[in-house]
């Protein structure tokens, strides 16, 4: 998922979440909703053959999976006190990707 954003901005990806899943929906295919590449998460990782394996398990998520984080997401709040928080981030594991264990 994508870092929280500012309270301005923070409306504006909520409505890229919702239409990010509905896409997501119609098509079925994460693959094939994401043309652009814009619903793919951030992936971090220490090597470039981690990177490809993590994007390769998301390929692999279930739609419906990857909706309801999003849907999730858009529905969530921001913290009351969001300048205490020093690294707001949304972190998605996804089974498999030693990095998340």
């Amino acid at each position: 998922m994508r870092p929280l954003a500012t309270t301005a901005m923070w409306a504006t990806w909520c409505n890229f979440y919702k239409a990010a899943a509905q896409a997501v929906e119609q098509t079925g295919n994460l693959e094939e909703a994401d043309r652009r590449g814009k619903l793919r998460a951030a992936f971090a990782s220490s090597t470039e053959e981690g990177a490809e394996e993590a994007i390769q398990l998301w390929k692999q998520m279930p739609a419906e999976i990857y909706c309801a984080a999003l849907r999730g997401q858009a529905a969530s709040q921001l913290p009351p006190n969001l300048e205490l928080v020093h690294c707001p981030v949304l972190i998605l594991a996804l089974p498999g990707d030693p990095e998340s264990t």
